[in-house]
């Protein structure tokens, strides 16, 4: 915007002759000139020309609109003011005398001022989210069954599913916890070896999940065999010399279960059969006994016993046929390898090695290691069988 300043001056002059031989100038009063004064000087407001131009305010609106929930919109606002210049004579003097004029200037000026004035408003809008929840078929074994087999053994069972694979988790405070086993037998049907005598162990399965579904665990808690003791051989010096640690216990020769053809032998070994879980090949009765035959210090046919390994492990043994009097044989004709107790395979050969060794102790079988002998004690049978 342009400011139009327009100024229009007025010079007016009086000139006062004074004459000696005019009379008639004698005869001009003051108030005829000041009278004349006035009426020009109102000719001269009158002919004043004052423009003014006012800028009118310009409002631009710019709208933004995101893409996202929340809109900003701005308004900017500017205001321009102009103010004119004006310069106004304010007043002349006259006198017969003398002629003087004197211009008073005003001068008002009003710098231009822009004023931004920003505004902003925010909407939020709020998005609602529907979740859906979507249930997916839970999966668990069924008929989860555990089962005493003996002092160190335990079977575990459910129903199969098809194309199911499992997973199996045992938890115990017993001790020697590390020498527990699993030893699979079926997919579903697994024994937990290398127990110990009256303790107890959570089982857990778990089937693994296919796409789709969720895996529930299942867990049940299982009870190694509690014995009765009815003899402790560690309390007699004279046995427990016979087995302690420096005296090579960890010596388990056989003999084959078809030599045992008499009485009470044949009776003992009647009905055992070829380990099923831990393939010693060891003859087992059906009380979880392994079937030896020991000297008669110990017992006789029939007699039952619960061996303790210094490594922690545990079996339960039944005399099947004698040593005679004695506490052992010697193993390779060594006095100091004491043979205590001998295994009887079943049929007519041992397991390959120990037909090379000679000795159960030189494998481990299926968690199973037979090392040197801890204690004996002699103990009762359980009130009923057990089916391995």
């Amino acid at each position: 915007m342009k400011c139009i300043k327009a100024t229009i001056i007025f010079l007016s002059m009086v000139l006062a002759l004074t004459s000696c031989s005019s009379p008639a100038t004698d005869n001009i009063s003051s108030s005829e000139t000041i009278v004349h004064s006035e009426e020009m000087a109102k000719g001269n407001k009158s002919e004043n020309i004052i423009q003014q131009a006012t800028a009118t305010p310009e409002i631009t609106t710019t709208a933004t609109t995101s893409t996202t929930c929340t809109t900003v919109t701005t308004t900017t606002a500017t205001v321009a003011e102009t103010t004119s210049t004006t310069e106004t004579q304010t007043s002349f003097e006259t006198t017969s005398e003398t002629s003087s004029f004197t211009e008073t200037s005003t001068s008002e000026a009003t710098e231009t001022t822009t004023e931004t004035i920003t505004q902003t408003t925010t909407e939020t809008t709020t998005t609602e989210s529907t979740t859906t929840t979507t249930t997916l078929p839970n999966i668990t074994v069924k008929n989860l069954n555990v089962s005493t087999i003996s002092v160190s053994c335990l079977k575990v069972t459910w129903d199969e599913e098809p194309d199911r694979e499992y997973d199996v988790f045992v938890d115990t405070d017993a001790d020697y916890a590390e020498n527990m086993h699993l030893v699979y037998k079926e997919k579903t049907r697994l024994y937990i070896t290398g127990l110990r005598e009256d303790s107890y162990y959570d089982i857990t399965v778990i089937p693994i999940a296919k796409s789709g579904e969720v895996s529930v665990p299942s867990t049940i808690e299982g009870h190694t065999e509690k014995v009765e003791v009815v003899y402790d051989f560690n309390e007699d010096e004279e046995a427990y010399a016979q087995y302690e640690y420096g005296n090579n216990t960890d010596f388990f020769a056989g003999e084959s279960s078809l030599g045992l053809t008499a009485d009470p032998s044949r009776s003992a070994i009647d009905g055992a059969v070829n380990d099923p879980i831990t393939d010693t090949g060891i003859c087992r009765d059906e009380y979880g006994d392994y079937c030896c035959a020991m000297g008669t210090y110990f017992g006789y046919c029939w007699d039952r016993f619960l061996v303790t390994f210094q490594n922690g492990q545990q079996i339960t043994v039944k005399i099947c046929d004698s040593k005679g009097d004695r506490w052992f044989h010697e193993f390779g004709g060594y006095e100091n390898n004491h043979n205590i107790i001998e295994f009887i395979w079943y049929g007519a050969a041992p397991p390959d090695g120990v037909a090379f060794t000679g000795t159960w102790s030189s494998f481990i079988w299926n968690g199973l290691d037979f090392t040197h002998i801890e204690s004996i004690q002699k103990i009762n049978y359980p009130d009923n069988p057990i089916e391995y």
